[in-house]
């Protein structure tokens, strides 16, 4: 059998007239502690930004917005940035969670996004009082591969 790393099931059966073994990736959904993050009072608590470059992944992301928006109708639509947007390096669509009551809402948001992704980057971020900086990187919940952010000091607050 190649590949019996942490990350992979094995679906199938051994034997004459069993199905072929088949490997299977497994995908570890990332979860967030909500209890321990200093959530700004009155704020709605997390960000979704989903981000996209090129004519297939707008064609997927475009979808995907739908998706989203049909799915969890409590999510608060913000705008689509067809270019750079303060740290936001490429093109990119974002949600946040309206109400701070809808925070313990998060890991299973972050499940369904980490499902039907398509292969595009994800960041779910809260809002804290820790700042701006570390709500993007260390509070940073990433599906797919991390985009590198522009924190420097000259960004400006923008999502």
């Amino acid at each position: 059998m190649a590949d019996s790393g942490p990350d992979t099931v094995h679906v199938g059966g051994l034997g004459a007239t069993a199905a072929p073994t088949v490997a299977v990736p497994t995908v570890a959904v990332p979860t967030v502690a909500v209890e321990g993050l200093p959530l700004i009072p009155g704020r709605n608590p997390f960000d979704i930004h989903v981000y996209f470059s090129g004519s297939d992944e707008i064609r997927i992301a475009t979808a995907f917005r739908e998706e989203i928006l049909s799915t969890f109708d409590w999510l608060r639509k913000q705008r689509w940035w067809d270019t750079p947007i303060g740290p936001h390096p490429v093109p990119m669509f974002e949600f946040d969670f309206a109400a701070p009551e809808n925070k313990d809402k998060v890991n299973s948001v972050i499940a369904w996004l980490e499902e039907h992704r398509g292969g595009l980057s994800v960041l779910v971020h809260p809002n804290t009082t820790d700042g701006f900086v570390i709500d993007h990187t260390t509070h940073a919940t990433w599906l797919g591969k991390p985009v590198p952010l522009i924190l420097g000091p000259k960004v400006t607050q923008t999502g």
